[in-house]
């Protein structure tokens, strides 16, 4: 089994008992080259992501991550970290 989300991602949600699986790379890598990392928006030197409304009307962050609309922005690597 891999780590939680909440290892990762400080402010991610996983249930107590909830199994986390390995997702393998070439799966992880197929689904970014489809959803794409959107809204990047630069802070700095780092590049974030922030909630926008995606095609099919709901608010997604990062890799298609579902989100609140007042999500924090988040990172590519924290992104990857909600898609794994």
């Amino acid at each position: 089994m891999g780590r939680g989300a909440e290892f990762l991602v400080p402010w991610a949600r996983v249930r107590p008992g909830a199994v986390v699986m390995d997702v393998p790379q070439a799966a992880i890598d197929l689904a970014k080259r489809f959803e794409g990392f959107e809204r990047k928006v630069k802070r700095g030197i780092e590049i974030t992501a922030v909630p926008y409304i995606c095609p099919a009307g709901f608010w997604t962050i990062g890799y298609g991550h579902l989100c609140d609309p007042k999500h924090p922005p988040i990172t590519e690597g924290e992104a990857e970290a909600y898609l794994a």
